[in-house]
């Protein structure tokens, strides 16, 4: 008999104008089953619930450290910065902080993809 062991991964997610408590749930959801789906179990989600606050996101790192995570997990780069190179920035400073991976589970669609649905 073995004993599989999976890797952990924490979700990390920013309440976004326009996000209810349905959509917060829905969103953890999807970071639950890209985990199942990427072979992770998913430990904490770390929801940052005031705008210009990153609370949450030091809470994650210094968890990702103290655990040995090294993988994180958020539904789209903007739950990171709605600005796309913050957001880039961002994502070199976790994977810096943890020495692992950050996971975007939604990529930025382009501005032609922006422009369709609108």
């Amino acid at each position: 008999m073995t004993t599989e062991t999976r890797p952990m991964l924490f979700g990390y997610l920013r309440v976004l104008p326009g996000m209810n408590i349905d959509s917060v749930v829905q969103t953890h959801r999807m970071l639950a089953e890209f985990a199942k789906d990427r072979g992770f179990i998913l430990g904490n989600v770390f929801v940052e619930t005031k705008w210009r606050q990153l609370t949450s996101w030091v809470a994650m790192t210094n968890r990702c450290r103290r655990d040995g995570v090294r993988n994180v997990a958020v539904p789209s780069a903007e739950h990171l910065s709605t600005v796309a190179p913050l957001a880039d920035i961002m994502c070199e400073e976790i994977e810096g902080d943890i020495g692992g991976r950050l996971w975007v589970v939604m990529p930025t669609p382009t501005p032609a993809e922006q422009e369709a649905r609108q």
